[in-house]
């Protein structure tokens, strides 16, 4: 075995060995506990998200398994589904553990291990990137200690954001980009372009951030770069990248195209808010076992959470860091690096300045920070949460304190490897959440027994819950997707990082559903709104396919639960669970109704997903948008034709396509007009398939009804 591949193998040893340590007792805990802050803040149980990210490592499992698109989910937001390219899906990182995720059928086990291998992978690729800047692996052994086990990593950990820590692919996709920089040989590009890939399929904010530093990092070499052969080479790998991210960018544009990036103002209000504050950089974590409630007024006094706002740099890589830039800042690499870590911590703090949990003003306005310029900018205008900046502040001070290391490790041999060590043990020391705080898993009875039950159908849920990260309807409530990975029915609602608004605007327009949302927000039913749902209840179960509702033991009792049980009093049966849950379940109810749909009926708004709207003046028909979506619910996959009663104020053409499938294009008249779409058995699903809609103007044709006619 060679010198060179021992040393790779010890460093990879060394972070194991430590990652195990810090993350204790979790090795113990693999299959039934995940690092969680419900122990800091139990006002979030059963909130938290580490139900939603177990269900996403599921989701590819189940994607693999079934034959299904990973980026499109049918069974949940049921009845619309949902796109999940937009969102942080961690592909990358369920590919990384595939092997274990189908040999142990466990997603809890194989998310803890992207846990793990995130703390593993980042130190080991922070070694890669400082051994090649500095030449020295002890130094850059503890360069690797100083990012990996930060302390905003440590945070985003116990909140369940894998796609934040998981820095492994960004650093190394740096790596090659220098090296590339410097030789352009055939593996630098395809190495770089590779791990720019598994960066962006890992998270689109690390795809951002990745994209920041490299162009910053050009920038601040301009007088390399100008160079032809380097300019040529930058032209080649974005080339390269391009071509990895083509099929990854037509399914971006289509989901954009169908409204699901976001752009809602709360975005902007969200980085004005979670900006790091100006003392959190020194300091000590929420989480820390010793100092937690010496800090405790800091955390608490804050606008958010405290994980996102987590932000100490620790005093012994400040020391250091400062230490190696003033001895060494006119070394390239240190001066370098030193600037883009002042830059970070710069968009760091968000688009106002923080001092103390609270914004620093001048004549009453607050002082805008650079990060503001990013409202302008798009893309960038959705970095919602700028303190983490910070990771990449604390990539930067990693090689810059590495430089200091080498310098002590080179000038005092004798006692130095015995003071690098003590440096490394206070870093942990200062970032340590000891013992790591667990949730528990629980699965109850209640969906053990519903996975038994066979056939495919939909599961109603008290709280009900539809959210995004910056916007909710109904109760906050993460664990049904957790739930789903044991009883795999259809859920309705669900959360997601991006959902788009036009989800929101259907769950609410639903019978039953919204007034869930509304008791579960402390809202009052009017009478009218109470008649509303009993007169659609029995349309929008059948509609929606429920066979059971399931209360929740923390909900029993609650307004939304009992206004459900009144709803469904004489038609379901009610079965108590003896750890608190309660079930009712629904007899298969009538599903011819809806073969035919009269959009002057209040009911028909179960069928309306998107720009279909009625007004007062012509309540007999839906107007469509430029871009309308409806759900048509198919009982048996055989060809049929969608025939459609149509008014328009002019004549035009509309495009109808079933599911995403080619495009059926028809002409109007003015007037009424009666147009059959072909609907082929290949191209429908069963249960309710999506009609999407296609007009050159908004409001200028509507439709009276649609009648399925089967072959």
């Amino acid at each position: 075995m060679s010198n060179l591949f021992k040393k790779h193998i010890f460093s990879i040893l060394g972070y194991t060995l430590i990652t195990l340590i810090m993350t204790l007792p979790l090795a113990f805990n693999l299959t039934t506990a995940t690092p969680s802050v419900e122990v800091f803040s139990p006002e979030f149980k059963k909130m938290t998200d580490e139900y939603s990210e177990i269900w996403i490592t599921w989701r590819f499992k189940k994607a693999i398994q079934d034959r299904e698109s990973f980026f499109f989910m049918n069974d949940s937001f049921y009845p619309i589904g949902i796109d999940f390219t937009i969102a942080d899906h961690t592909l990358a990182l369920s590919l990384m553990v595939s092997p274990i995720l189908f040999m142990t059928q466990n997603p809890t086990l194989a998310y803890n291990l992207i846990i793990l291998l995130s703390f593993i992978l980042s130190g080991y690729s922070v070694y890669l990137l400082a051994n090649y800047l500095t030449k020295n692996k002890i130094a850059s052994f503890a360069a690797g200690i100083i990012f990996s086990f930060s302390s905003a990593k440590i945070g985003h950990t116990l909140a369940a954001h894998p796609a934040i820590i998981s820095l492994q692919w960004m650093v190394l996709c740096i790596l090659f980009f220098l090296k590339l920089l410097d030789e352009q040989k055939p593996s630098n590009y395809i190495f770089a372009a590779l791990f720019f890939t598994l960066n962006t399929l890992t998270s689109y904010y690390l795809a951002v951030f990745l994209t920041m530093f490299l162009a910053i990092y050009l920038l601040l070499n301009l007088k390399k770069i100008i160079d032809k052969k380097i300019v040529f080479a930058l032209l080649k790998l974005s080339i390269l990248v391009l071509i990895f991210h083509l099929p990854l960018f037509i399914r971006l544009l289509q989901a954009i195209n169908t409204g699901y990036f976001p752009s809602d103002a709360q975005v902007g209000r969200y980085a004005y808010y979670y900006g790091a504050d100006l003392i959190g950089f020194v300091i000590p974590p929420f989480f820390h076992p010793v100092l937690k409630n010496t800090v405790s007024w800091f955390y608490d006094s804050l606008q958010g959470n405290a994980w996102e706002h987590t932000t100490y740099i620790g005093f012994s890589v400040l020391f250091i860091s400062i230490y190696s830039f003033c001895k060494f800042r006119k070394v390239r690499v240190v001066k370098l690096f030193g600037i883009m870590s002042f830059l970070f911590f710069l968009f760091s703090l968000g688009g106002a300045l923080w001092i103390n949990a609270k914004p620093l003003t001048i004549l009453n306005k607050s002082i805008a920070m650079p990060h503001a310029i990013f409202n302008f900018i798009p893309i960038l205008d959705n970095i919602r949460l700028p303190a983490r900046f910070f990771l990449l502040m604390m990539l930067c001070l990693s090689i810059v304190a590495a430089w200091g290391l080498k310098f002590i490790l080179e000038k005092y041999r004798f006692w130095a490897k015995f003071a690098v060590a003590t440096v490394c043990i206070l870093i942990l020391f200062e970032n340590m959440s000891f013992p790591l705080p667990l949730n528990n898993l629980y699965i109850p009875s209640v969906y053990k027994e519903i996975a038994q039950d066979k056939g495919k159908f939909s599961l109603l849920e008290i709280p009900f819950c539809v959210a995004s990260g910056y916007r909710v309807g109904g109760h906050p409530w993460t664990a049904s997707q957790l739930y789903q990975t044991v009883h795999k029915k259809n859920l309705i609602g669900g959360l997601l990082g991006r959902t788009p608004d036009f989800v929101y605007e259907y769950y609410h327009r639903l019978p039953v559903i919204d007034s869930l949302m509304r008791l579960e927000r402390n809202m009052e039913l009017e009478d009218q709104k109470m008649q509303f749902d009993q007169y659609g209840l029995r349309e929008t179960l059948s509609f929606l396919d429920i066979k059971y509702v399931v209360i929740h033991k923390e909900f029993v009792d609650s307004a939304a639960h009992k206004y459900i049980e009144q709803l469904l009093t004489g038609l379901a049966t009610k079965k108590y669970y003896p750890d608190g849950y309660i079930a009712y379940k629904l007899p298969e109810l009538n599903k011819d109704f809806y073969n035919k749909v009269d959009f002057s009926r209040v009911g028909s708004s179960l069928y309306m997903i998107k720009g279909l709207m009625r007004y007062p003046a012509t309540i007999t028909m839906v107007w469509a948008d430029k871009d309308s979506m409806l759900a048509m619910p198919i009982k048996e996959k055989i060809s049929s034709t969608l025939k459609l009663d149509i008014f328009a104020i002019k004549p035009i053409t509309v495009s109808a396509a079933v599911n995403n499938k080619k495009a059926f294009i028809f002409k109007l008249a003015k007037g009424t007009n009666v147009k059959n779409v072909p609907l082929k058995k290949e191209d429908l699903i069963n249960g309710p398939n999506i009609i999407r809609f296609k007009s050159p103007s908004e409001n200028s044709w509507a439709i009276k009804s649609l009648e399925i006619i089967r072959k």
